[in-house]
């Protein structure tokens, strides 16, 4: 039925417009003005591109604005998230699934799968630079974690108590350092970054297997959804000794 005022539904209305698109891309015109040719793939000229994005722009700032989710443009966003939970899930979703298939794409040409320029290092899936960014970014990571609980009176270690008297590590950690174990070689502890496949985000560096747990379950990610980079310290290779 069409709509109230109109003589025509909404699909029967839209076929003249989709056929008359399909005919200015056949010719290699852009789409919207049907003036300009368009380049490098797309279907609408620079022109068009900077309009339609002038307008995208004024609409997520509108979104943005009101609260409400850029993806349904009707419920409340998450306070840590431009969508709302249904939205994101759905995002996430449909982002793992094309991030799969380029990884598989990639590995199966031998080539690193977070960049896809440079071949992969043997037994690795990344490539030099790749591992080097992302130790380079747990590293970051760790060092502004330092600096703010250093900033909020916290020992930089635990960050759970306050550090001693001119130190910046807490009693009980501090003793674990000076301990005997700790002569020599330090044997500190593994450390693990969670970078979420999908969309490239930190969710932390963790310590222990149960705190890496954690975080999975309270960002609702699976192992299949993120990459688990290990920080393995020196001494690990003896414990088993």
């Amino acid at each position: 039925m069409p709509p109230e005022g109109r003589h025509l539904c909404l699909a029967c209305a839209a076929r003249p417009v989709a056929s008359l698109q399909q005919r200015r891309a056949a010719a290699g015109l852009c789409k919207t003005c049907g003036i300009n040719t368009t380049s490098g793939g797309r279907v609408h000229c620079r022109d068009c591109l900077d309009a339609i994005n002038v307008r995208q722009r004024a609409t997520l700032a509108r979104h943005a604005a009101a609260g409400v989710c850029l993806g349904c443009k009707r419920e409340p966003r998450l306070p840590d998230s431009r969508y709302c939970a249904p939205c994101r899930d759905r995002l996430r979703r449909t982002m793992l699934a094309r991030w799969r298939i380029k990884a598989n794409e990639r590995r199966a040409e031998g080539l690193c799968i977070r960049c896809g320029k440079h071949p992969a290092l043997a037994g690795f899936d990344a490539c030099e630079g790749c591992r080097e960014h992302v130790r380079a970014h747990s590293l970051a990571y760790y060092r502004r974690r330092a600096s703010e609980r250093k900033a909020a009176g916290l020992c930089v270690r635990c960050g759970e108590r306050p550090p001693e008297h001119g130190t910046l590590d807490c009693g009980p950690c501090r003793d674990r350092q000076l301990s005997y174990k700790y002569r020599g070689m330090p044997d500190l502890p593994n450390r693990y970054t969670v970078i979420e496949i999908a969309t490239g985000t930190d969710h932390g560096t963790w310590e222990t297997l149960q705190e890496l747990a954690g975080a999975l379950a309270y960002a609702k990610l699976t192992l299949d959804d993120v990459e688990i980079v290990a920080d393995t310290a020196p001494m690990a290779a003896f414990r088993s000794w």
